[in-house]
């Protein structure tokens, strides 16, 4: 009986992910690299999720499912898997994210070879294939020999933190304080962890392979600022906690100038300023969102085509499924056979044109930028098939 530990631990938190969860263990499954466990915490779903589990756990050994008996919440999900691990690296992986076939070997191979980086991860990009850029994506090359360029790099842009799901050097990640169950949460505790890697070593991103971030993350979450809000400051700068850790790092790395020291808190000042800004946007969208809804369910309109599957179609999405309107799909010029997922419902993504020939009733813009030009399009193409269509708009 072989009884050495794994090389790799992978943890997944998981609620109510029965819709994503087979694929995202599927991806880590036809991985090239096999010599891992994977710790799956169930936070007492009540969907499909066990069962499916359940399923995995029984033909793999490396698979462990563990089932809370009650709602513990995400954070202490999170660090629950990462307890319970026991190999020498280790990787969250997030319910609905993909991961390309070498992900783990060439991650694996990096760290070995290179002891001065703490995590390595592969470029990233976004289920719903939009702004997969290296800017917007987070797919940082932060291997300088100080950790205050490190930092200044990380934080050069508004961007998606997908270094947070990369391959970890476990003891890295132990004196984190975010691991500590009395630990206040805050927006932006997934970067607090990479400030914190970035204190004690470099971080690598591979260009090779890919991690595919799902649509179903907490930028879909509809309170996300207001969930982490404690006072007045939050609505001003939002992710002060994170930001004063990152000074705090810096003043105790004592090898910093005062150029960099301008430069970094000029970084975290639009930090926080676009994330001002992105939560008053998301606010709004919300509440409009919501007032749409509330009109539509009077009508009894209960399915729709969105028209426009940027962020506001995906907020105005989560908003109509949460008050049981059916959405029927997005419409997008780019659109090529895709499907999003968004609270457990898989949309189809089509043109105008596909979308106008499967005699749909109801449409809503979600574009303020395009919407003249969306409406125009949509009658022309109903007009040509002489059909009746209503046209709702979501207002700014």
């Amino acid at each position: 009986m072989n009884t050495s530990l794994p090389k790799v631990s992978i943890g997944m938190p998981v609620f109510n992910g029965g819709e994503y969860i087979a694929d995202a263990i599927e991806s880590i499954l036809n991985q090239t690299f096999t010599d891992y466990e994977i710790i799956i915490s169930d936070n007492c779903s009540n969907d499909t999720t066990g069962k499916i589990c359940q399923h995995y756990a029984q033909n793999d050994s490396r698979i462990r499912y563990i089932k809370q008996s009650s709602n513990i919440g995400a954070e202490a999900n999170f660090n629950f898997v990462f307890k319970q691990s026991v190999a020498k690296y280790f990787m969250w992986a997030a319910v609905d994210d993909i991961r390309s076939p070498k992900f783990l070997e060439v991650n694996y191979q990096f760290l070995n070879n290179n002891l001065d980086f703490v995590s390595s991860t592969s470029q990233a990009r976004l289920a719903d294939l939009k702004n997969n850029n290296q800017s917007t994506m987070g797919c940082w090359e932060l291997n300088q020999d100080r950790v205050v360029p490190r930092l200044i790099t990380f934080y050069s842009s508004w961007h998606a933190n997908s270094l947070f799901y990369g391959l970890h050097r476990r003891h890295s990640i132990a004196s984190w304080r975010g691991l500590n169950s009395n630990f206040h949460h805050f927006l932006g505790g997934d970067w607090d962890l990479v400030v914190h890697l970035l204190n004690q070593g470099k971080m690598h991103c591979d260009m090779t392979e890919y991690i595919q971030l799902g649509a179903a993350g907490s930028c879909r979450i509809s309170n996300l600022y207001s969930q982490y809000r404690r006072n007045l400051i939050d609505d001003f700068i939002p992710f002060r906690d994170n930001s004063v850790q990152a000074l705090k790092v810096m003043l105790k790395s004592n090898d910093w100038t005062i150029q960099e020291a301008f430069q970094l808190l000029n970084n975290l000042y639009r930090y926080n300023n676009l994330g001002r800004q992105h939560r008053i946007k998301i606010e709004q969208y919300d509440a409009n969102s919501t007032i749409i809804a509330q009109r539509l369910s009077r009508e009894n309109i209960n399915e729709i085509i969105i028209c426009g599957a940027g962020e506001i179609g995906m907020r105005l999405a989560a908003v109509l499924l949460e008050h049981d309107i059916k959405v029927l799909g997005f419409t997008d010029k780019m659109a090529n056979d895709q499907q999003v997922k968004i609270l457990g419902n898989k949309i189809p993504v089509l043109t105008l044109e596909q979308a106008s020939k499967l005699d749909f009733k109801d449409y809503i813009i979600a574009s303020n930028q395009f919407a003249v030009e969306i409406s125009q399009e949509l009658m022309q193409l109903t007009a040509h098939r002489q059909q009746v269509v209503n046209i709702h708009y979501l207002t700014s």
